[in-house]
């Protein structure tokens, strides 16, 4: 126990145990130790009374003992037992810290203060970007390209222009692909309606409606005859041409009269032209 006393004055510091005195009697400013029996009535299980009593015997300062005033003697700081201290930074100094065996002691091969970057842990920048395949995605790009992905319109469902030709036939039905054609009025097969008519009446358009729901390059024309009596005819000039869905003209061929066969068989016959032009 630490004691003090003010300057110009003497005293003395005891210490009682069920109010006798236990140990020595220690002058103010001296610590007091001791160790040894404090007496009967003391035993474990009973209540003892501690006293402490600092006294003047001389001068007009005061004399303290720590316990006295609720303190910690200045001889326990930093010392084993005692409390520990706080450096400048108010941080308990490392030599008073107890040792510990799980410290790290290096971050990837580096010590004191580390600062990690994303290469350092193998990790990419926070400013980085991927590819479409690194993240096993398809790019926006290939949406509805060839050798892309299909795309949907605005009912959820793939549009005819994407869909392969066979797609567009019944089972077991011909498509103009299987005749090298990009499109058709009518089903070329034997078991389809055989329209058509006979081209014998000057000033008559003849409009056919043929479903073209890609992009094409056309370079020849073909149309059903039923019958043509071509030495007898007072029909001098025929053209092909390509309308759109609003009835414009996007095309047209030269005279084809001459391209078209007489014809008085059942059934008629099929007429060419090649190349109609805007």
């Amino acid at each position: 126990m630490h004691t003090a006393v003010g300057g110009g004055t003497a005293g003395e510091v005891r210490v009682l145990v069920n109010d006798q005195v236990w140990g020595p009697t220690v002058r103010a400013g001296e610590s007091f130790d001791h160790t040894g029996f404090t007496g009967a009535g003391t035993e474990p299980g009973t209540v003892v009374k501690i006293g402490v009593e600092a006294r003047r015997t001389s001068g007009n300062g005061s004399v303290y003992a720590a316990a006295q005033v609720g303190a910690v003697p200045t001889t326990a700081a930093g010392t084993a037992g005692g409390v520990a201290t706080l450096g400048a930074d108010g941080r308990v100094p490392a030599s008073q810290l107890p040792p510990s065996s799980g410290a790290v002691q290096s971050v990837n091969d580096r010590t004191g203060v580390v600062v990690l970057g994303a290469a350092d842990v193998g990790a990419a920048p926070a400013a980085h970007t991927h590819t479409a395949a690194q993240v096993g995605a398809v790019a926006t790009t290939a949406r509805g390209t060839a050798n892309g992905v299909a795309s949907l319109g605005a009912d959820g469902r793939v549009p005819a222009a994407q869909l392969p030709a066979a797609a567009l036939s019944l089972p077991g039905g011909w498509v103009p692909d299987d005749f090298g054609l990009r499109s058709w009025a009518y089903d070329l097969s034997a078991s389809s309606r055989t329209p058509g008519d006979i081209p014998s009446e000057a000033g008559r358009l003849y409009l056919v409606g043929v479903p073209l729901r890609a992009a094409a390059t056309i370079t020849k024309v073909a149309i059903h005859v039923m019958g043509y009596d071509k030495p007898n005819t007072a029909v001098t000039a025929a053209h092909f041409g390509i309308y759109d869905q609003g009835l414009r003209r996007v095309a047209a061929t030269t005279n084809a009269v001459a391209s078209i066969p007489e014809t008085h068989n059942t059934g008629g016959q099929i007429a060419t032209s090649r190349s109609p032009r805007p």
